[in-house]
């Protein structure tokens, strides 16, 4: 009886301190989430896709190097005409790197035409954000769920789905 009240407390605690950090990082949150709007809403096909390439390079990798990486791929031109050798050799700060190189090749396939990449009418046949997402699913090589809610969390979408992973679950 003793050990269940002291977890409360530890619980009430926990959460009163989760709380004050929301508070102080409030601001940059709403401004995070009113970029991602932006991005969904005026952001170009290029933008949508550069955004859906990171989304498939962050699985089990570190945010920070997969940027790194995204923007050395687009500087050297090498995420439009890159072969995948180009491209897996500059994704060494990510792991899993000659699999998302591969998944690199099949998003710039389907999404590139011409030079000129075709992705909104695509993305937004649907209407829902829960079925965008079933087709990120279904038609992205390389795009779970989790992925999917990210990409779309990304360009200011699916405000109504929670990500969860296991780091989450086990926080709560």
């Amino acid at each position: 009886m003793k050990k269940d009240l002291l977890r409360a407390d530890r619980k009430m605690e926990n959460i009163e301190s989760l709380k004050k950090e929301y508070q102080k990082i409030k601001k940059d949150i709403i401004n995070r989430l009113e970029t991602f709007q932006k991005t969904g809403s005026q952001g170009s096909d290029i933008d949508l896709f550069i955004e859906m390439v990171f989304c498939l390079l962050t699985p089990q990798a570190k945010a920070r190097s997969c940027a790194e990486a995204l923007d050395d791929l687009v500087h050297s031109k090498k995420l439009y005409i890159g072969n995948e050798k180009e491209i897996s050799v500059r994704l060494n700060r990510t792991r899993f790197k000659n699999k998302k190189a591969e998944y690199i090749i099949n998003v710039r396939n389907r999404f590139l035409k011409n030079g000129k990449v075709n992705l909104r009418s695509w993305l937004f046949k649907e209407k829902e954000a829960i079925r965008i997402r079933e087709n990120l699913v279904k038609n992205i090589k390389g795009m779970g769920y989790k992925e999917a809610s990210h990409y779309l969390r990304n360009i200011g979408l699916g405000h109504e789905m929670a990500i969860l992973d296991r780091h989450v679950l086990k926080s709560l």
